[in-house]
């Protein structure tokens, strides 16, 4: 079944573009426009009129200059205190992208306007190629769609329901602003790499312990590190070199797997359990409902791995073993451990 890949992203140098169906501008100040993004200005220049608190939020504006008309201007709030970051960039982005897609647009176009309070800030993150590759990922995060969903979207469905959809938008486009000072192309190749191991991570550790059992995981990461740089090794767990994961797996071993990733010295180690609920425990209250999260750590890992085959760096050598066997569902193996053991 195909994975589906992260949306693309296209380079964009006119705001007014009619490729785009909605502009997503991120800003500290509305008003602190760069040349490409002039003709914006009545139309924020009327809002502010109305609307006096202009300065934080996600704000759906009807414009004029745009063929789509919608323009979402996405605020960050002040930049500038002891413990703002990066993050008040991404936090932005992704509400003002998930509200365009709320409004109907499957084809925004994301902007981004330095801070103003950027100069008096001396941290490697208010950089220019940081800011704009923190923006991008953000709005790639917030486009993202679980595996179960995408691969549900393929169901056939009755006629009274709506049809699931396996994406949120068809393309994300990226305003390349002169005054950037960045390499947008390269900008836009490293986000959509990043993405791609940040996708593969998400699909294996959010997805439930069934979907994302030992086997599928497997079969999961050969389809997706199918290419020649990384091999890819799946062997049963034996109790002799790995005693420990063997006792915690013992009521559920039907597919035990230990998968070992090479990419022709860095050694990456992450936890891999599918299920574990602590033991043979019904759990009917939902204590155990996010365990399948456990896997998260070896699921950074093969998103890692993702990420080195599309760019492919050279003199580098990156090794990986992770284990994801642990289940303690109750299985019939489970019943006869019982009786054997009392």
């Amino acid at each position: 079944m195909d994975h589906l890949p992260t949306v693309t992203i296209e380079k964009c140098l006119n705001v007014d573009s009619p490729e785009h169906d909605a502009v997503v501008l991120v800003a500290q100040d509305p008003f602190a426009l760069t040349e490409e993004l002039r003709a914006l200005q009545p139309c924020l220049q009327a809002y502010s009129e109305v609307v006096k608190k202009f300065d934080t939020g996600v704000h759906l504006l009807h414009c004029d200059k745009l063929p789509s008309r919608r323009l979402l201007v996405s605020l960050t709030g002040p930049l500038d205190r002891d413990y703002d970051d990066v993050r008040r960039i991404t936090e932005a982005t992704k509400e003002g992208v998930l509200q365009a897609v709320k409004v109907g647009s499957t084809k925004p176009l994301l902007a981004l306007t330095f801070p103003t309070s950027v100069t008096t800030l001396h941290s490697k993150w208010a950089k220019p190629e940081y800011l704009c590759l923190a923006t991008v990922l953000a709005a790639l995060g917030a486009l993202y769609v679980p595996l179960e969903v995408r691969e549900f979207s393929e169901c056939p469905r009755p006629e009274p329901l709506k049809p699931v959809k396996s994406f949120k938008a068809e393309r994300l486009g990226w305003l390349a602003q002169s005054s950037h000072a960045v390499d947008h192309d390269q900008l836009i190749h490293l986000a959509w790499c990043i993405e791609e191991g940040r996708r593969v991570a998400r699909d294996i550790g959010g997805s439930d312990p069934e979907r994302m059992c030992p086997s599928k995981i497997v079969s999961y990461l050969k389809v997706e590190l199918s290419g020649d740089d990384v091999l890819l090794d799946a062997q049963p767990v034996h109790k002799e070199l790995y005693p420990l994961a063997a006792v915690v797996d013992r009521g559920t071993p039907r597919d035990q797997k230990r998968s070992d990733l090479e990419l022709q010295n860095l050694f990456l180690v992450g936890k891999g359990i599918v299920y574990d609920s602590g033991g043979h425990d019904l759990k009917v209250g939902g204590n155990m409902v996010t365990m399948h999260r456990d896997k998260c750590g070896a699921a950074a890992v093969a998103g890692f791995f993702k990420v080195l085959s599309l760019l492919k760096p050279s003199n580098i050598n990156v090794s990986s073993t992770f284990t994801n066997s642990a289940e303690t569902q109750i299985s019939p193996p489970t019943i006869s451990l019982m009786q054997t053991q009392g």
